[in-house]
């Protein structure tokens, strides 16, 4: 059974030619896009939480960030949880 992957981003031009096409096709994976209208932080709360738990709590394996935004973000949470001098 594939597993969905939903990609937050404007779908590929060019499918065949597009590196989170050919990376997430496979009989494991799909990859879904839906277009991004509006770039804003929200759930930072619930993002740090997440983050302060770590990925045993839920099982999580991998994070994928796919613009600068989403990096601005999730920087900006690992930072926060972070104690001071840790970096």
């Amino acid at each position: 059974m594939s597993r969905a992957v939903i990609l937050f981003k404007s779908p590929p031009r060019n499918p065949a030619a597009d590196p989170y096409v050919i990376a997430l096709t496979s009989p494991e994976y799909t990859p879904y896009f839906v277009e991004v209208l509006e770039t804003n932080f929200v759930n930072e709360e619930n993002l740090l939480k997440i983050l302060q738990a770590g990925p045993e709590r839920d099982g999580w394996n991998g994070v994928a960030i796919t613009s600068s935004r989403s990096a601005e973000a999730w920087i900006q949470a690992v930072s926060r949880s972070m104690e001071p001098g840790e970096l």
